[in-house]
């Protein structure tokens, strides 16, 4: 399989978080008197590139392999008026323009292995069935042509359990680390991690956990669980198609 990639990923800084921040965005922000909700600045990342993966099913349906090589150029931006955009919206205002200011450019070479445990099966919209044990690392050096030094470590459990009738029961236990020491290469709570961390991932990223304001918690590692209790109370309607 070979994919075409553009993803967009916003960093929300709130009060109180500069010291996550690179040094040299952290630099060019003061302490304001904004609310804690709502982000002194930020920054966002736009990569652009291509990956190649392939897959081989050492046991069908039940193990599987996958090694993927991705190649993107990443553009950092800072966004320094988040909180004023955001407060004259809030108060019914016209908001002004968001100064977008390009911090870097780099290029991101990485590799990625991911070994599948399990199956899960789509039955119904938004109704899945099964069990799956993923785990995933995923490397960038400069030995294969990146710019930056770091890997991932991902691991995760999810399953779906029938209570009966339309009743489900969905769960997910996630744990991640990252030997990188730019917050850029670590993860986020209530936000989307980038696609290397999706074994098959149509989209560039995948909501981890919800309740949370997106980006609000990140770091080097991280670790979540979802349980969800699913009612079914409209299905597919099959498509009938006549010439």
């Amino acid at each position: 399989e070979v994919q075409l990639v553009m993803a967009g990923y916003l960093y929300n800084l709130y009060p109180g978080e500069l010291s996550r921040a690179p040094a040299d965005i952290a630099a060019q922000y003061t302490p304001d008197s904004y609310a804690r909700s709502v982000p002194r600045s930020g920054y966002e990342l736009i990569r652009r590139g291509a990956f190649v993966d392939y897959g081989k099913q050492l046991v069908p349906d039940v193990l599987l392999i996958s090694l993927r090589y991705l190649l993107f150029r990443e553009h950092t931006y800072t966004l320094s008026n988040i909180a004023q955009v955001m407060d004259a919206q809030n108060r019914g205002l016209d908001p002004p323009a968001l100064t977008r200011q390009l911090l870097r450019t780099q290029r991101l070479s990485l590799i990625r292995l991911a070994l599948l445990v399990g199956g899960i099966d789509l039955i119904d919209n938004y109704r899945f069935r099964g069990q799956e044990l993923s785990a995933m690392l995923v490397g960038s050096s400069c030995a294969w042509g990146s710019q930056r030094d770091f890997a991932w470590l991902y691991l995760s459990q999810r399953g779906f359990v029938t209570l009966g009738g339309p009743l489900d029961l969905a769960y997910r236990v996630s744990a991640m680390k990252s030997t990188a020491s730019d917050p850029l290469d670590g993860f986020t709570l209530g936000g989307d991690n980038f696609d290397t961390l999706t074994y098959n991932g149509k989209f560039p990223g995948i909501l981890n956990i919800r309740g949370f304001r997106s980006t609000h918690f990140h770091g080097q590692n991280a670790y979540y669980a979802n349980l969800e209790l699913r009612c079914t109370l409209v299905h597919d309607l099959p498509l009938i198609w006549s010439a």
